[in-house]
């Protein structure tokens, strides 16, 4: 099997850096970028601090909007890594802490 330095050597070193560096940071931008649904939206804006759900236990209980607007309200002063999901990560949380 030809190494990836052989497979490539017709391109120049500066394209090849390029064509490295895409590989490894694009499908991390991309996946970021295209959150489609909560869960993934929470993924990516939550989870990188959040890695356990006991944080989940302290939304209160109630129905979805007394929930929803308790969620709002405390996100409003939180740190958030994608600010732009706030939205769906809401939706993730409400939907998450439902009681059975």
């Amino acid at each position: 099997m030809k190494s990836i330095s052989r497979r490539l050597s017709w391109m120049t070193p500066s394209n090849k850096a390029t064509l490295i560096c895409f590989a490894l940071f694009a499908p991390v931008h991309m996946s970021a970028v295209s959150a489609q649904t909560p869960s993934e939206a929470y993924n990516a804006g939550c989870a990188s601090c959040h890695t356990n759900e006991r944080h989940f236990r302290k939304i209160a209980r109630g129905d979805d909007a007394a929930r929803r607007a308790r969620i709002v309200n405390f996100m409003e002063g939180h740190p958030c890594e994608r600010d732009d999901l706030r939205p769906l990560i809401v939706d993730f949380l409400v939907e998450k802490t439902r009681p059975n």
